[in-house]
């Protein structure tokens, strides 16, 4: 089922055909659920963070260490310390990158901004640090499409629910699936 992920102020929202069906504010969404009856999921902020940034964090981490191969050598606080050092390390490096360059059209859209502002043309700014706060969220992606994780509705029956819609280890092809969860039962989302 491919929906689209929205950044908002207080974390993020899952919206499918315009209707609000997941975020990560978990008591809204407990609330929605009680109030309206409608199924409405919670999301992971670390799923949804990981959409946005293109990488987890802790795996990068997890995986770094893993590729050093000396587990046997090394004490847990020695690879404490480690995944503490390349946590500080790699935002550190985020923070050098952070200085991106931008491309000609972002620059001739800046400029066209600022033209229209000193021109008077109402565009729903009135000071240049309105005009400079809309074109940095023009260039901040806010929205992405992602696919929500589905599984059989009933995967203890792979006998019956194999013969009958050829679902195997492969996948479903069953054709009422569900919403896989994780264990602290938020959605499982993948970007696009």
């Amino acid at each position: 089922m491919e929906v689209k992920l929205i950044k908002t102020i207080d974390g993020y929202e899952l919206f499918t055909q315009g209707f609000l069906k997941g975020s990560t504010n978990h008591k809204l969404i407990d609330s929605l659920n009680i109030e309206e009856g409608s199924i409405r999921y919670k999301l992971s902020l670390k799923n949804c963070q990981a959409i946005e940034r293109g990488y987890d964090l802790d795996e990068l981490i997890n995986g770094a260490f893993d590729n050093m191969g000396y587990h046997s050598t090394v004490t847990p606080h020695e690879e404490k310390q480690f995944k503490l050092g390349y946590r500080v390390a790699f935002r550190e490096a985020l923070e050098i990158l952070g200085d991106k360059k931008f491309s000609s059209g972002q620059l001739l859209n800046a400029m066209d901004l600022v033209w229209q502002w000193m021109n008077g043309e109402d565009y729903g700014c009135k000071t240049l640090t309105e005009v400079q706060d809309k074109h940095i969220q023009s260039l901040q992606q806010t929205e992405w499409d992602v696919e929500v994780e589905m599984i059989c509705p009933h995967p203890e029956d792979t006998y019956v629910c194999g013969i009958r819609y050829g679902c195997d280890e492969d996948g479903c092809n069953h054709p009422k699936q569900v919403p896989y969860l994780d264990a602290d039962g938020c959605l499982i989302l993948k970007k696009i």
